[in-house]
């Protein structure tokens, strides 16, 4: 209960700026609903599912990485059950109240329309999950935590809640095409909430998540190559 209203608090005070000022750019509050709460899901289930690799850092550390190597069941399976973030269901759950709120307020209530925001989902997920590997890769290489890696991929994936539209660029160009948080997320929620009919952006959400999700995993494979025992 604590953890759900801990995740309730960032929409609440951005729900008493929309209150005071009615909008954000173009968009209202049960637009932003939608947004912030498709983001949240997929956040919230990668950093649960994707636990292992989040605190990757703290495995290698105290040598339990070591021990992955003389089990049966293949590393990747063995840091994905090495810990479930079971507490991020409080996000989630109130990410899918944020999307119903925002869909009853829209009048979006139609099967394509879940079927497409589910898609969303799990392409975010996907890309989310990528940049907890992507981190957890780099651990493996310097044997080190490194705290500003850490904190740029929270602080990314923070932007998928806000309209990327309204940044400059180079910003908005870098959350759009090198991390593609705006790719995954942010136009395929708009191609939705603003009637654009057009599956190009969900396509393409789709096929650049599950890209970046590849390559972080190819890239995991290379630091495994390059790991050194921590007890050397």
């Amino acid at each position: 209960m604590v953890w759900f209203f801990y995740s309730s608090v960032p929409f609440f005070a951005l729900s008493l700026l929309l209150e005071r000022f009615g909008r954000i750019g173009n968009l209202s509050i049960g637009q932003i609903a939608v947004l912030y709460g498709i983001s949240q899901i997929s956040y919230d289930l990668a950093r649960m599912v994707g636990r292992g690799f989040d605190n990757f850092s703290e495995i290698v550390f105290s040598g339990d990485f070591d021990l992955f190597y003389i089990r049966p069941l293949g590393i990747l399976c063995q840091v994905f059950a090495s810990d479930l973030f079971l507490r991020r269901m409080a996000g989630i759950l109130q990410g899918c109240a944020l999307v119903l709120y925002g869909v009853e307020k829209l009048r979006l209530f139609s099967p394509l329309n879940f079927a497409e925001m589910i898609l969303i989902i799990f392409s975010a997920f996907f890309m989310y999950l990528a940049f907890f590997i992507l981190r957890a890769s780099l651990t493996l290489v310097t044997l080190r935590e490194n705290v500003f890696i850490g904190y740029l991929f929270d602080l990314v994936s923070q932007t998928g809640y806000f309209p990327i539209h309204l940044l400059k660029n180079p910003i908005r160009f870098i959350l759009t095409y090198l991390l593609p948080v705006g790719l995954c997320i942010y136009y395929p929620v708009m191609n939705l909430l603003l009637g654009w009919h057009t599956s190009r952006y969900l396509f393409l959400s789709m096929a650049v998540s599950f890209s970046v999700f590849m390559v972080s995993l190819l890239l995991f494979s290379l630091g495994r190559r390059h790991y050194q025992s921590i007890n050397n």
